[in-house]
């Protein structure tokens, strides 16, 4: 009997698995999954990626130590700090991104946070304030989590 049970079991896990994988084969058969390596020979502004996001629209966002990159599928917009200019990202270190539901881009840097508004095409730097509502001039922005209260 012990053996009946065995054999039933072994059999049964067989066919159950054997099918199972053939079930996965057919599901995964007609998708093409294509891969692009992106380095600095492609336009990347670094080699050390550091985050990824993708945004609303598709654009997928890639900060690395060397700035902020734009990739649409062929081509690469790189974002950089530019001295003494409010509308550029405060820092060439991107550490963080997040794509919010209005669209923005939220980016985390070595120096803060800062923002990209796609409606305006331009970066915003944001100023952190501490508990004593004084402004916090240098800070590292290594996570972003977005919530949503809608």
């Amino acid at each position: 009997m012990t053996k009946q049970i065995l054999l039933f079991t072994s059999t049964f896990l067989f066919v159950f698995l054997w099918n199972a994988n053939i079930i996965a084969q057919d599901k995964t058969r007609n998708y093409i999954i294509k891969t692009t390596l992106l380095d600095q020979t492609m336009g990347l502004s670094g080699n050390a990626v550091n985050c990824i996001t993708q945004d609303r629209y598709g654009f997928m966002w890639i900060g690395t130590d060397e700035g902020l990159n734009k990739y649409d599928g062929f081509e690469i917009e790189i974002y950089r700090h530019t001295q003494n200019d409010s509308n550029s990202i405060n820092s060439n270190q991107i550490l963080a991104l997040q794509a919010d539901s209005e669209g923005k881009i939220w980016i985390g840097t070595h120096r803060g946070l800062n923002y990209y508004d796609p409606q305006l095409d331009k970066i915003f730097q944001v100023n952190l304030i501490n508990a004593n509502n004084e402004s916090i001039q240098i800070i590292p922005v290594t996570h972003i989590h977005i919530i949503d209260n809608t």
